[in-house]
């Protein structure tokens, strides 16, 4: 079962894809080919998932490699089968990706992916300049010291990519209405007021369909 933890010391890669609810079952079953037959033979490969949205209009790829060099290699020295594999992909949907690095976790316990539990996954992708990064950070440290603490919280991950224009926070909570009432509450507001100031951001909630360790 693929674990999150600042112990692990693992690159992750996240693939973002907006689909048109019709197609998510043929994108999800490309990406799950694409990752037996190509991904998972590669070195350095640790862990992929594959979530898909309640609303159908996204899946994620969450992936973990032993560093950056190996992902690298992996996509870069493919053989015609293994493209023609991975093009049944973007043929459907081009997702949003990049390399990540976990900055902090939040919760009891490791984050542990799993599609046999009954948890909610929380994707939520910042865009923001690379100048403000680090003060973007800063903000969700501080709404992770509210969020934590309240009802149906499990865990949280915030990653930051390399390059500096994206933070993605991948999070579990007991049910859908636990992690709605996070924009209800009143010392959540003050600290998303100042985030929107910096960056523009996008969340859904998925299901887990897909893992391999």
């Amino acid at each position: 079962m693929p674990s999150i933890s600042l112990d692990n010391k693992l690159s992750s890669t996240i693939l973002i894809f907006q689909v048109d609810p019709k197609n998510q079952s043929a994108l999800i079953d490309a990406g799950i080919e694409n990752s037996k037959k190509v991904m998972e033979k590669k070195t350095g490969f640790v862990s992929t998932s594959f979530h898909k949205s309640f609303d159908g209009t996204s899946v994620v790829n969450y992936s973990q490699w032993e560093n950056r060099k190996s992902y690298g290699d992996a996509i870069n020295f493919l053989n015609p089968d293994e493209v023609a594999i991975g093009e049944k992909i973007f043929n459907i949907a081009d997702p949003d990706w990049n390399i990540y690095d976990l900055v902090f976790s939040a919760g009891t316990n490791p984050t542990r992916i799993s599609k046999d539990t009954n948890l909610v996954t929380v994707v939520n992708m910042f865009s923001v300049k690379p100048e403000n990064q680090k003060n973007l950070l800063q903000l969700l440290e501080d709404l992770r010291i509210v969020v934590e603490k309240l009802p149906g919280f499990i865990s949280a991950n915030v990653h930051r990519s390399f390059e500096g224009t994206r933070i993605v926070s991948y999070a579990q909570w007991n049910t859908k209405e636990d992690y709605q009432a996070v924009y209800t509450n009143s010392d959540v507001k003050p600290i998303l007021d100042e985030i929107k100031k910096i960056s523009k951001f996008s969340w859904n909630l998925y299901d887990v369909v897909y893992t391999s360790d």
